[in-house]
């Protein structure tokens, strides 16, 4: 969204002013979805940020659950005007060098330089209001940097009580190391092409029964991606196969070296061979210190983000015509 939605108006006389006002004033009293002081949010404003949201088409959004996600997208919409308005007032500038800097970076994933403008005007954007943009971006993000990175801060200590307080969380599960055949069946196979597949998966298991490496019928029958590698899928826990409960529980239940029999799931045929497996352990503060850290600040950054919105809240006089909404 571009934040300067207000502009100036020409210098008309008083009189043609009054009638301008006039005419315009039902159009535009249905045109606003918030007001903040004197600056508004419109309409327009509110679609841009819908379809950039990737939202549901608006034209079916009319269950009370998507009127919900209209309030949600409305109020974050307010938010991001009024952390625009604060770094307006905070007189708070951006180096014009480092926007260009940014312009050229992101020209350079462009073939040429008509294809991203192109692009920008995809996004509703000509050259300068981009940059417009990205300053506004800029100084909201010096303004968080001031009012919210700034405030949060985690001790070695505190990492280190979390650990201690919850270190039966902190645990590398049990994982095996399997490879894989897998003769794909398509959802819209017939019963004959089905039995089709299922007999070239029994055949790759009497070919392994006879002698044959595991890793040569994989890269002869495989469908898999990882039939190249000889079927070699890796470790992988129980959480990764879950949508193949079949394989899951059989992966987990041979022994090492073991292939298991004709493996049949939604998706099609499987063949496992365990080489390897890892016992479930907890992990060592060392090996989470860092997980747990970057967990802390993004609870506090969100828990002071929220507050500092709050503040913010009161600062300003806000209204809301969720009434307007598409």
């Amino acid at each position: 969204m571009n934040y300067r939605i207000n502009k100036q108006f020409p210098r008309f006389g008083i009189v043609s002013m009054f009638f301008l006002f006039l005419s315009t004033c039902a159009l535009c009293a249905g045109n606003i979805v918030a007001r903040i002081d004197q600056d508004t949010i419109t309409v327009q404003d509110f679609i841009k940020e819908w379809e950039d949201q990737e939202r549901p088409e608006l034209s079916t959004a009319t269950t009370a659950e998507s009127q919900q996600e209209k309030r949600e997208v409305l109020n974050q919409l307010v938010d991001r005007h009024l952390l625009f308005l604060q770094a307006k007032k905070e007189r708070i500038t951006v180096d014009p060098q480092l926007i260009e800097q940014m312009i050229t970076v992101e020209k350079a994933n462009y073939p040429t330089e008509s294809e991203f403008i192109k692009s920008l005007r995809k996004k509703g954007f000509s050259l300068k209001e981009y940059r417009e943009y990205l300053a506004d971006d800029l100084r909201i993000r010096q303004l968080l940097l001031r009012h919210v990175y700034s405030h949060v801060t985690v001790t070695d200590e505190e990492v280190k009580l979390v650990y201690t307080l919850n270190s039966a969380r902190y645990i590398s599960p049990e994982k095996v190391r399997l490879r894989t055949i897998f003769i794909k069946v398509p959802t819209t196979a017939t019963a004959e092409e089905k039995g089709e597949k299922l007999a070239k998966a029994k055949l790759a298991l009497m070919k392994l029964k006879l002698g044959s490496a595991f890793e040569d019928i994989a890269k002869t029958f495989s469908d898999s991606e990882n039939a190249a590698r000889g079927g070699d899928a890796g470790y992988v826990t129980r959480e990764m196969l879950e949508k193949a409960p079949e394989v899951c529980n059989i992966a987990f239940s041979l022994d090492i070296g073991e292939i298991s029999d004709v493996i049949e799931t939604k998706y099609g045929y499987y063949i496992l061979k365990v080489e390897g497996k890892v016992a479930a352990r907890g992990k060592s503060f060392w090996e989470v210190r860092d997980q747990i850290r970057t967990e802390l600040t993004r609870e506090r950054v969100t828990a002071r983000f929220n507050q500092y919105l709050a503040e913010l809240r009161t600062q300003y006089s806000i209204e809301l015509f969720p009434e307007n909404l598409p």
